[in-house]
Parts: structure tokens; C-alpha cells; sequence
């Protein structure tokens, strides 16, 4: 065992695996700033619905106006009209953020979690949402969970996703992207990556023993 397979076993074990897109994208659409604007929301419907597992990637690039509490809002819901379920992301220009969801069965909305602003070093620009098709998950970019484990209807799929505001001037400029996809395979992989750390570890201290005897064998 050779001190650069020692180097790249270890690279391999302490390396973190970089965050990726839903793969493949189902849905993409950036959405203006203009759209979050005013009240009404504008749908924006999928080319055919989108069944779990998926996941949601929302990047906000708005420029919000600062003075008073605005909102952007994002949901993903399982009808273009009428009774649905729905998935409701709210941004706000104080770095909150409001989780919602729509039960199809009772009409009511609720509030299913989220983030105060002051819990937030930093505008969250990344919003990802994994749904393994029992319940989802919610978190930033940075790894900082939202919501660990929510159970929703395991038939729920996205044929729309509408965004609006919560009143009118949210945001000055900017966009909001949204991508709807398959569960990224870079994080399977990275899953996979963690499973094996022991089993890294041992073999780079093998390599390490192994080094050592060598070395005093050949100073004997």
C-alpha cells in the first residue's frame, strides 16, 4: 500500500460532496420579480405531474423593498384550481421564513414550521425540500434543518406551482428559480460516502502499520 493510495483514501473520506440540482429537472421557471408584486398568484403548470420521490430547489434572487414585512411566496400544489393539496414557502425581507400546508380533505391552511429571521445569520438565498414520498424534509443550503420530517399524503404530486405576494411592492428587482426533479444522485452518493467512513478510516490506518513495518524491516 503506497503512501499516495494512504493520501487518497484519506481525501476520499474527509472530502464533502458538493450540493446538486434535482436530477433529472422536471420543472424550471424563474419566476420575476414583478409576479410576487401583487396578491394574485400566477400558476405556472407542469408539463405532466411530478411524483415522489422528488425535490424542490428554490433560489431566491429578489431585491425585496425594506420597509415594512414582505413576502414572497411559492406553492406546489396538486391542482391548477379548486380543492388541492399545496406546499406553501413564504420569504420574507427579514430572512424569516413560513412553511404552509393545504389539506385538500379540510380546506384549512397551517403553519407546519419554519424560521424567524433573527435565527439566521444571512438571507436564505437556497431552500431545498426532499420528499421521499411518505413525508419531507425542509432545510437550507448550509445543512440547517427547517422541518425534519413532515408526513403528508403519499399520492401527493406537483402539477402546478403558483407564486404571489403578500401585498403589493415585495420586491423592487431580482427572481425567484425554482427546480422540480428527481432526488439528486450526488446525495446518494454522499450518503454512501458517510456509510464508509469507518471502513476508510481502518484502511488508512492498515496503510499507516503497514508503511512502519516496512520501513524497519529495511532498516534491519
Amino acid at each position: 500500500m503506497t503512501a499516495a493510495f494512504v493520501v487518497l483514501v484519506l481525501l476520499t473520506a474527509t472530502s464533502q460532496v458538493a450540493y446538486a440540482l434535482p436530477s433529472p429537472i422536471q420543472f424550471q421557471r424563474s419566476i420575476p420579480f414583478s409576479v410576487f408584486n401583487t396578491t394574485s398568484a400566477t400558476v405556472y403548470t407542469a408539463d405532466k405531474p411530478i411524483s415522489p420521490p422528488f425535490e424542490i430547489d428554490i433560489v431566491n434572487q429578489l431585491t425585496y423593498n425594506s420597509t415594512g414585512t414582505k413576502a414572497a411566496g411559492v406553492k406546489f400544489q396538486d391542482a391548477t384550481t379548486g380543492s388541492m393539496n399545496a406546499l406553501e414557502i413564504k420569504t420574507y425581507n427579514n430572512k424569516a421564513i413560513d412553511i404552509l400546508w393545504t389539506d385538500k380533505t379540510t380546506g384549512s391552511t397551517t403553519k407546519i414550521g419554519g424560521m424567524a429571521g433573527e435565527e439566521q445569520q444571512s438571507f436564505p438565498k437556497e431552500i431545498i425540500i426532499e420528499n421521499q414520498g411518505s413525508s419531507l424534509s425542509i432545510k437550507l443550503a448550509d445543512g440547517t434543518v427547517i422541518i425534519d420530517s413532515f408526513v403528508l399524503p403519499s399520492n401527493f404530486k406537483i402539477l402546478a406551482v403558483s407564486a404571489f405576494g403578500n401585498e403589493a411592492s415585495v420586491a423592487s428587482d431580482g427572481f425567484i428559480t425554482v427546480y422540480v426533479g428527481g432526488l439528486s444522485p450526488t446525495k446518494m452518493v454522499s450518503v454512501s460516502v458517510n456509510v464508509m467512513v469507518p471502513l476508510l478510516t481502518a484502511i488508512v490506518t492498515i496503510g499507516i502499520v503497514f508503511t512502519l513495518f516496512s520501513k524497519l524491516k529495511n532498516k534491519i
